[in-house]
């Protein structure tokens, strides 16, 4: 079925060519999805016919692979594949990483946080991604002494690495780069990063449109907020009935953008929903508890640093052991802290680790959430609920829950939440009786507004009629080729959005 399409569209199509192009260029860094393939494709034949850039394909999938097969159906161009040592293998800059390497590891010697914030190549920050990527495996986040000879080898790879994707941009004379992610310390996160600091639009087609010119922007998360879109949104809506959204979207009922439908049911259906005076009585055994505090940690290994470069902590998991150890330490007996861990623990493998630091530091008024209740009943329950930047936090304050965060949220700034600027900050607003009232009306209505515009912001860009199909499906590509047939996607308003969203992209 593929080779059929194939043969279609490049006997048909050319999307894109290197005919009469100039010196500049356009590199799409490829993420091997046959939508992102074609949503890249189709920015690509604009700013190939805009701009006469030459295109260029950088993949590590190889030629002979589908994906490139289906690039080059829809036209031709230059070729970058990192896995080609002969033309990826650069002596030069291997020596120069393999310095650079020996110089910052003994720099950043024992101290995570600083390399963290502060570690550049060529005014380059990319500390935050080069870490994320290293504790993604083996839950390397629990070594709190990970300066080693692991790291070391990881580091130099990812110096490497750095200095071939900024040699490549330079060589090739890119002036526009489309990726698909910019999280960890992937060829697309690191070239990313080079391209906004040496003039180079950075243009991400996911699950919204972006331009990247700076790095503080794209440090920040590519869902960041923009108030202008928050406008457009409700402009021409009617009256929204927030509690029957809140309600279906609770049990796992609405398709959601900031949390999943899948991890709402995974928290709320068949779970026990129930007030705070009978889950005390109930579940406690007594009611001596003045106040609730709901901790809920994110996903340990999920992209720390991707949904934001600002955070007090090096990662999630440190932010709950560490916040764990102070409360058991602590002197205020009248709380009760109740440990909720994430609801994909377990596809993160992470299963048993948050109970395990509950075990460590075990207190009788520091306890794990009884999994039978749902995850409505207990932020509804608790005075004040504590996470990193998670959906959460968002989802407290809807409610009327105040909420303390540990670093950039796209909803920070907003008038709901509790910002601490450093750990000092932080550990003294989790005992800060003054926090454990609940918002006023008018902050959780805001903060309604805001959950139901972050849930259902992809509303405001075209839906592509080929997102309709499900890219696995065995019939994909001969739909596709019916769709390319016809040639649909000319008159596709999410086509038509594209071309006029990449107007903004000046040369």
């Amino acid at each position: 079925m593929k080779s059929d399409f194939f043969k279609f569209i490049k006997s048909n199509f050319k999307i894109f060519d290197i005919k009469n192009t100039k010196k500049e260029s356009c590199m799409i860094i490829d993420r091997g999805r046959p939508m992102s393939i074609f949503s890249n494709s189709m920015a690509m034949r604009i700013i190939n016919q805009r701009f006469r850039f030459k295109p260029i394909i950088f993949s590590h999938n190889r030629r002979t692979s589908w994906q490139i097969k289906m690039y080059s159906a829809f036209g031709k161009f230059i070729f970058i594949n990192p896995k080609n040592k002969k033309s990826f293998l650069n002596f030069n800059l291997l020596a120069i990483s393999l310095i650079k390497t020996i110089i910052n590891f003994f720099r950043y010697y024992k101290n995570f946080n600083k390399f963290i914030n502060f570690f550049k190549l060529d005014e380059v920050e990319i500390g935050h991604c080069i870490y994320d990527e290293y504790i993604k495996f083996n839950h390397r986040y629990k070594e709190r002494n990970i300066y080693n000879l692991n790291f070391f080898y990881f580091l130099l790879g990812k110096i490497y690495l750095f200095y071939k994707m900024k040699k490549i941009l330079e060589v090739k004379n890119v002036k526009i780069l489309i990726c698909n992610s910019l999280d960890y310390a992937t060829y697309a996160a690191l070239a990313a990063r080079i391209a906004v600091k040496n003039n180079i639009k950075v243009f991400v087609a996911d699950d919204q449109f972006k331009i990247f010119t700076n790095q503080k922007d794209i440090n920040n998360s590519v869902f960041q907020l923009d108030k202008k879109n928050v406008k457009k949104f409700f402009l021409n809506r009617k009256k929204i009935n927030f509690d029957d959204y809140f309600k279906k979207r609770f049990k796992g009922l609405i398709d959601t953008t900031l949390t999943s439908a899948f991890d709402l049911k995974l928290g709320n259906k068949n779970k026990i929903d129930i007030d705070k005076k009978n889950f005390l009585k109930k579940y406690i055994k007594n009611d001596e508890y003045e106040y609730v505090a709901l901790i809920a940690p994110h996903a340990f290994t999920d992209a720390v640093h991707g949904f934001g470069k600002n955070f007090i902590f090096d990662d999630y998991y440190q932010q709950l052991e560490e916040t764990i150890k102070y409360l058991y330490h602590g002197k205020r007996k009248n709380i009760l802290w109740l440990i909720k861990p994430h609801p994909r623990s377990g596809h993160y493998k992470e299963n048993g680790i948050a109970e395990k630091l509950v075990r460590k530091y075990k207190r009788k008024n520091i306890i794990l959430l009884n999994k039978k209740i749902s995850t409505f009943s207990a932020i509804q329950f608790s005075d004040i609920v504590i996470t990193g930047r998670g959906s959460i936090g968002l989802e407290a304050a809807s409610l009327g829950t105040k909420v303390i965060i540990a670093g950039y949220a796209i909803y920070q700034n907003l008038g709901f939440t509790i910002e601490p600027k450093n750990k000092q900050e932080y550990f003294r607003e989790l005992e800060n009786i003054k926090n454990f009232t609940k918002l006023d009306t008018k902050k959780a209505q805001i903060a309604k507004k805001y959950l139901f515009y972050f849930d259902n912001y992809r509303s405001l860009l075209p839906k592509n009629k080929m997102n309709e199909i499900d890219e696995e499906s065995k019939d994909f590509f001969k739909i596709l080729e019916k769709y390319m047939k016809k040639k649909k996607y000319l008159s596709d308003k999410y086509y038509i959005f594209l071309d006029e969203f990449l107007k903004k992209i000046k040369h």
